[in-house]
C-alpha cells in the first residue's frame, strides 16, 4: 500500500511541473529498477542474517551439550570422591588397628630380648695394651695431652680397604706423581725396611678423602707437631740443651741415629768419620757402626726413616732416597695434614710447610695421633 501511494505521488508530480508523458514513463521505469535492486539486496541481507542466526543456534546447542556433559561428569566425580572418602576412613581405621597390634608385639619382643640378654654371661673385658688398625696393632704413648703412635704408619690400604699403589721403582714413583695417584714405597725399595721404619707415602695418599690413617687416628696438623715439640722442650730438655737448639733428643730413639766410628769392609780401616770412599784402599764399602741416639724420654721413638724426593740433574728428574739407614746425615720426615712436615735429625726438630708446587714430589713417613 505504501508503494502504490508512492507511485501515485510520482505519477502526479510531473503534471504539476509540466513534464511530458514519455519523460514520466522513463522516470517511472528507472525508479522501478532501483526499487527492484534494493528489494533484492534486502533479501540477500536477510538470508545472511538467517545463516548467522543458525550458526549461533548450533554453537549455543553445542555449548549447552558440553555444559550438561560436564555437570554429569562432576556429579559422577562427587560420587567417586564420596566413596573414596569412606574407603579412606576404613583404611585409616585398619592402619590404626595394625599399628596398635605391631606396637604390642614389638613391646613384647623387647621384653623378651631383655630377659634373654639378662641370662647371657657377662663378657670379661681385658685392658687393651695396643690399638688394632689396618696392619696393626700399633702401640701408643701419652705425651702431654696428646696420644701418639710409637711407630710409623705401615699400611697399604685406605681406611675403607681400598688398596694404595706400591711404587717399586723411580719410574713408578714418577708415574704416580704424573697421574696424581696415591702411592707408597719402602726406603731403598727394600721390604725389609718396612717393619722397622714403616712406609713412605706421597701427598696424594695423605690428602685422599678415603683416609690413610686408621680408625680413631688422624694425620697430625703442623700445630699438633708444634705442641709436641714444645712439650719436649719444656718438660725434658735442660736449659743448656735448649739454648743450643738440641730439641729433638727426647723425640729420637736411643739408637740408630749416628756413628761411633766408620770401618772399611775391605781393609778394615777405621775412622772417626763416616765416608763413602775409604781413604786408605779407596774401597766403596765404607760403613759406619751405629751408636749415637736420643734420650727418648717422651717415648715418641723417632727413627731415621729418611725420605724419597725428586732432584734435578742435567735438566732431568733424579728420584732418590736420602736421610736414612747408613747415610751420614740421618733424619725422619713426617707428613702433616696442612700440608707440611716435621723433620727430626741429629740435633733439631724442624717444622715447616711445603710449597704447592713441590709437596707432591716427596715420599715421607706418617706418624698418627689419636682423635
Amino acid at each position: 500500500m505504501q508503494v502504490k501511494i508512492f507511485l501515485f505521488a510520482i505519477l502526479i508530480a510531473p503534471i504539476a511541473y509540466g513534464q511530458s508523458k514519455k519523460e514520466i514513463i522513463e522516470n517511472l521505469t528507472n525508479l522501478n529498477s532501483k526499487l527492484m535492486f534494493d528489494l533484492n539486496q534486502k533479501e540477500i541481507d536477510i538470508k545472511k542474517l538467517n545463516q548467522k542466526e543458525e550458526e549461533y543456534r548450533l554453537q549455543i546447542e553445542k555449548l549447552t551439550n558440553q555444559v550438561e556433559s560436564l555437570n554429569t561428569s562432576l556429579s559422577s566425580t562427587k560420587k567417586e570422591l564420596s566413596i573414596a572418602n569412606n574407603d579412606n576412613e576404613k583404611n585409616k581405621a585398619l592402619i590404626n588397628a595394625l599399628s596398635s597390634s605391631i606396637q604390642q608385639k614389638n613391646d613384647s619382643l623387647n621384653l623378651l630380648l631383655k630377659e634373654i640378654e639378662a641370662l647371657k654371661p657377662k663378657p670379661i673385658v681385658k685392658p687393651a695394651t695396643s690399638i688394632p688398625v689396618q696392619n696393626g696393632p700399633y702401640k701408643t704413648v701419652n705425651i702431654g695431652t696428646q696420644v701418639w703412635m710409637t711407630q710409623n704408619l705401615n699400611v697399604s690400604t685406605f681406611r675403607n680397604g681400598d688398596p694404595i699403589q706400591e711404587a717399586k721403582s723411580a719410574e713408578e714413583w714418577k708415574a704416580a706423581y704424573d697421574n696424581k695417584q696415591p702411592a707408597w714405597c719402602y726406603y731403598d725399595n727394600d721390604p725389609k725396611n718396612g717393619n722397622k721404619y714403616g712406609k713412605l707415602y706421597n701427598y696424594y695418599a695423605v690428602s685422599d678423602p678415603r683416609g690413610v690413617a686408621p680408625l680413631g687416628f688422624h694425620i697430625p696438623s703442623v700445630s699438633e707437631f708444634e705442641e709436641l715439640e714444645a712439650y719436649s722442650k719444656s718438660e725434658y730438655n735442660d736449659k743448656y740443651a735448649y739454648l743450643l737448639g738440641f730439641t729433638s733428643s727426647n723425640l729420637r730413639s736411643q739408637s740408630g741415629w749416628g756413628m761411633k766410628s766408620a770401618r772399611c769392609s775391605n781393609c778394615k780401616n777405621a775412622s772417626s768419620e763416616y765416608q763413602k770412599i775409604c781413604p786408605k784402599c779407596k774401597g766403596t764399602k765404607y760403613y759406619g757402626e751405629e751408636n749415637a741416639g736420643g734420650i727418648n724420654k717422651t717415648g715418641f721413638s723417632a727413627l731415621p726413616s729418611g725420605q724419597r724426593k725428586f732432584g734435578w740433574q742435567n735438566s732431568s728428574v733424579n728420584i732418590h732416597f736420602e736421610g736414612g739407614l747408613n747415610e751420614w746425615y740421618r733424619h725422619a720426615n713426617f707428613w702433616s695434614s696442612d700440608p707440611g712436615y716435621m723433620t727430626i735429625d741429629l740435633q733439631m726438630v724442624f717444622i715447616g710447610l711445603t710449597e704447592d708446587y713441590d709437596k707432591y714430589y716427596y715420599g715421607q713417613s706418617i706418624r698418627c695421633i689419636k682423635d
